[in-house]
């Protein structure tokens, strides 16, 4: 396994069943969980590529916490690896928790 999926399996673990992480208010940010989800559901690798470096940047431009980004980088991770369902399951888990503000 890469590191970074034995990080992303680290983070879900210890985020458990409980509150998702806030991913903020951005617009942007919204709309690229919302093309991930996308990618994820219809199982569209190239998609899915575009969308986490998409994520990426929008990090790397500080519009998504940290706690937001670990767990969507493990949901991109899970689904690289093949995990669709699970990784499709877990994102929608966390698009629910979100509250606007």
């Amino acid at each position: 396994m890469r590191p970074a999926t034995l990080f992303a399996i680290a983070v879900l673990c210890l985020a458990g069943c409980g509150k998702p992480a806030q991913m903020g208010s951005d617009p942007e940010v919204f709309r690229a969980v919302d093309a991930l989800y996308t990618a994820v559901t219809r199982r569209r690798t190239p998609l899915l590529e575009q969308c986490a470096a998409n994520v990426e940047k929008l990090r790397a431009a500080d519009k998504i916490p940290e706690a937001a980004y670990a767990e969507l980088n493990g949901i991109i991770e899970r689904a690289r690896d093949g995990d669709w369902k699970p990784a499709a399951d877990r994102l929608h888990w966390f698009m629910r928790g979100q509250k606007r503000t």
